[in-house]
């Protein structure tokens, strides 16, 4: 089968990771595949020989007249890709140029169409869908083949909207999950881009770190991620005088991160699922996840392989947070139990997965 997975770029996001585990997958298991992102970005994530890279038009545009332009050359750009490639399905991560592919479709051999989803699809007061966010999610949707989301409670809100042939598909974890638990540093570890603290809830885990950190003064907390001057600014204007607060930018060894940190706190307002969570489970951190409702707990078991919090509350979280730092017992529990459950996660198990929805299409 020949499959072409549509990607805005090859780095520094989630699920531009799992693009890329996916078509190296799709190729390890004897598939034709091709990846069709901008490569004149930075390319993170490597992709196996065997898997041909199409170049999309500069994916970045900050204007509505190069928004414009973009948008016909990418029409002319797919038109030439799949004219050459002629593949039997397109997997779109994010809706990765599909309002372009969509429209000269007709002009295109046949092919199907598979849209992966990978944040939710409902959002708290504070943070409400743009009229595009909407469209994409409720209309835009309804439109393709099939579409993967990454938790039963997004299926349902999905199918109550009128998109048809919907699966719920994890994404894959990259790293190898350890079978002991390795020497851990004092730290409590948050993953994710600072410039967006909101829906990270970055704003929160600090003003919890500033309740409980003279409590215990040989921890720290980390946030590592992407920012930029004017979130960074908001971040330490929160933190105020409190210590042992550390803030670092983006890192390719982020797995370095998980295996030395003692705890690691999902902090996130609402989130989609949660793979940097899998991610420091399967380097034996002991878990904390704000849970949106329902998504975060298909992860973890309350009390058994992490613990499980409400968004959006200061309070809630400072409580878990303290009781984790301070009773050594059942973090070393939570380490023990974390990868008790990680194997459905694993590449090979969820690009069969993957492999499946496709030839069902």
């Amino acid at each position: 089968m020949r499959v072409l997975i549509l990607c805005f770029f090859m780095h520094t996001g989630g699920a531009e990771r799992v693009a890329a585990t996916w078509a190296n997958g799709l190729a390890a298991a004897g598939h034709d595949v091709a990846v069709c992102c901008d490569f004149t970005e930075p390319q993170t994530y490597s992709l196996d020989a065997s898997v041909r890279k199409y170049s999309s038009p500069k994916w970045r545009a900050h204007s509505r007249v190069r928004k414009l332009i973009r948008s016909f050359s990418t029409m002319k750009s797919l038109y030439t890709t799949l004219h050459d490639f002629k593949p039997d399905v397109v997997v779109s991560v994010m809706h990765s140029f599909t309002p372009e592919l969509l429209l000269i479709r007709p002009l295109l051999p046949k092919f199907k169409f598979l849209s992966t989803e990978h944040s939710s699809f409902e959002r708290p007061e504070s943070a409400p869908f743009t009229r595009y966010d909407h469209y994409k999610k409720f209309k835009l949707n309804q439109r393709y083949d099939g579409l993967t989301v990454l938790t039963a409670p997004d299926k349902a809100l999905a199918e109550a909207a009128g998109v048809g042939n919907v699966h719920v598909l994890h994404n894959p974890l990259f790293a190898t999950p350890l079978d002991y638990i390795p020497e851990k540093e004092k730290v409590v570890l948050a993953v994710g881009r600072v410039n967006e603290w909101h829906v990270k809830g970055f704003d929160v885990l600090v003003k919890v770190w500033c309740k409980i950190a003279d409590k215990h003064p040989e921890w720290r907390l980390r946030i590592v991620g992407n920012s930029d001057e004017r979130s960074m600014k908001y971040m330490h204007s929160l933190s105020g005088a409190c210590t042992n607060i550390e803030f670092s930018g983006y890192t390719t060894n982020i797995v370095d991160e998980y295996r030395k940190s003692s705890i690691f706190c999902l902090s996130s307002r609402y989130e989609g699922w949660g793979l940097v969570l899998v991610e420091a489970m399967s380097q034996r951190c002991a878990c904390i996840a704000c849970d949106y409702k329902g998504r975060q707990s298909e992860i973890i078991s309350d009390g058994v392989d992490g613990l499980i919090c409400p968004p959006d509350d200061v309070d809630a979280l400072s409580q878990k947070i303290d009781e984790l730092i301070s009773d050594e017992q059942l973090r070393e529990s939570l380490q023990q139990h974390s990868t008790d459950n990680l194997s459905q996660y694993d590449p090979a198990t969820v690009t069969k997965a993957l492999e499946s929805i496709i030839k069902g299409l």
